[in-house]
């Protein structure tokens, strides 16, 4: 059984009020806060969806 090693990261950019994630599986992306989440609105998805999305693809 071969191991994959899928790194993401997450970077916090306070003065904006962004989280900035690099992804090997969805790509760059820049969550800004809006109304108490963060939120990506080019692919109009929230930061916790997308984390989920993305770990169901990896455990598939």
């Amino acid at each position: 059984m071969k191991t994959q090693i899928i790194r993401d990261v997450l970077n916090r950019q306070v003065p904006e009020k962004q989280m900035w994630l690099s992804s090997p599986v969805s790509g760059p992306s820049h969550f800004d806060y809006v109304e108490g989440r963060f939120y990506e609105k080019n692919k109009k998805i929230g930061l916790s969806e997308l984390l989920e999305k993305e770990i169901d693809h990896i455990l598939k």
